[in-house]
């Protein structure tokens, strides 16, 4: 009877944290401190902080491999902000209100103890690619209507910025909804996909596919998609290092030729950009140049902090560059660097040395999930840093599987 209540709760658990996280599925207006900002899912980080308490209380705490790094974060996150209300006159609600993405980090330490059973783990497993296949393909009917007859049936406006698809010549383009869980989520499927050499899996395969259309089609960013193909590959490699054969092999040689299309298109598309002067690219090498020219004294150590300034605002300048086109979010370390200093780009290299540390010391039968997982935290660091708030999930679940991967890989099978 205990052990069917433990299951229960953590199974409502595992529930209420996969609708927290879709929003819903943006179906329904929440109200405006819980739906608003599109990185800021204030209403799962509240809830985190109850089952946190819960967990602490009702169980044994244990660190685990991370929570060391979490309390270091934690601690930057606490000096930076310091530093913005004093020395960059920021409101308090200005810099509060983004750290409550990183609140989500707390789910490590409930998570990795509930998903570290086998039968949790499935539920988790086959829950999460319900309810996110459900997300893509309202996302997928979203995009076709609005590109058709500029239509929208979700409540995207309530909690996304409106820029994002009120203007038809730009199309249907949403970020941050696919950035995070879903980076780690559709790496973690096409695993399982190829551990299991396409049997036995299809939610797996099917979800794979969606989350990958996801990307392509919804989020669109050249870098993110081909990050992610690159690593799905390497985990085919590792996984049937032993076993391809020819049929394989040609089936791999057309994945590769295809991907090198779909690279040298990215590749001309980028080389477009930078030769133009305009679009992402030149936006992110003149952003690199600028914040490196302004980290000086103590900006050099807490940087520019979190917030962000709305327009008219005197630092609106400071950080977006005089031009308005500058993010920190669009420049992967160099961003983390201007956003929290020099002590959180040590922090980040000790994090990602513990992840290599770790997958090392993975059994090898399983080490191809652990080695996709942190090459796509090594490789994204280019662009796309894990500690920009829309890609904290995507380290929170890079940092549960690779322990899970580590100590308990029977866990982690079909």
């Amino acid at each position: 009877m205990k052990d069917l209540k433990k299951i229960n709760i953590n199974s409502l658990i595992i529930l209420i944290f996969l609708i927290f996280d879709v929003r819903f599925f943006y179906m329904i207006n929440l109200p405006k401190y819980f739906g608003g900002d599109g990185t800021n899912k204030m209403l799962l980080s509240l809830f985190g902080i109850c089952v946190f308490i819960y967990y602490v209380i009702r169980h044994k705490f244990a660190a685990g491999e991370f929570g060391v790094y979490i309390l270091g974060l934690y601690i930057i996150l606490a000096a930076v902000s310091v530093h913005s209300l004093i020395k960059l006159d920021y409101k308090i609600t200005q810099v509060v209100w983004p750290l409550f993405p990183f609140i989500n980090l707390l789910y490590y330490f409930i998570l990795r103890e509930i998903l570290n059973n086998k039968r949790n783990f499935r539920f988790f497993l086959r829950m999460a690619e319900i309810f996110w296949s459900i997300l893509v393909l309202l996302f997928l009917a979203q995009r076709f209507m609005y590109l058709r007859s500029q239509t929208i049936f979700m409540k995207l406006g309530v909690m996304l910025p409106e820029y994002y698809f009120r203007h038809p010549e730009l199309g249907f383009r949403i970020y941050n909804v696919f950035e995070g869980f879903n980076r780690i989520f559709v790496i973690l499927t096409a695993y399982i996909v190829f551990k299991n050499h396409f049997r036995k899996c299809k939610f797996e395969m099917v979800y794979t596919l969606l989350g990958l259309l996801a990307i392509l089609l919804v989020d669109g960013s050249r870098f993110y998609i081909a990050t992610v193909v690159l690593v799905i590959i390497i985990e085919f490699l590792l996984v049937n290092k032993e076993r391809l054969r020819f049929g394989a092999f040609l089936l791999l040689i057309s994945g590769l030729l295809l991907g090198a299309a779909v690279g040298f298109k990215i590749y001309k598309s980028v080389n477009n950009d930078i030769s133009e002067d305009t679009g992402s690219s030149y936006a992110r090498t003149g952003a690199i140049d600028y914040y490196l020219s302004e980290m000086k004294g103590t900006t050099l150590f807490f940087g520019f902090g979190i917030a962000n300034p709305d327009e008219g605002d005197p630092l609106y300048k400071v950080i977006h560059g005089p031009d308005d086109i500058y993010h920190f979010d669009d420049i992967g370390l160099v961003g983390t660097f201007a956003k929290f200093g020099i002590f959180s780009v040590i922090w980040y290299i000790l994090f990602l040395l513990k992840m290599i540390h770790l997958t090392i010391n993975t059994d090898k039968k399983r080490k191809a999930l652990s080695i996709g997982i942190t090459v796509m935290a090594a490789v994204a660091l280019i662009t796309q840093s894990y500690l920009d708030p829309q890609r904290i999930l995507a380290m929170l679940f890079s940092m549960i599987l690779l322990e899970i991967n580590l100590r308990s890989p029977e866990v982690i099978s079909n």
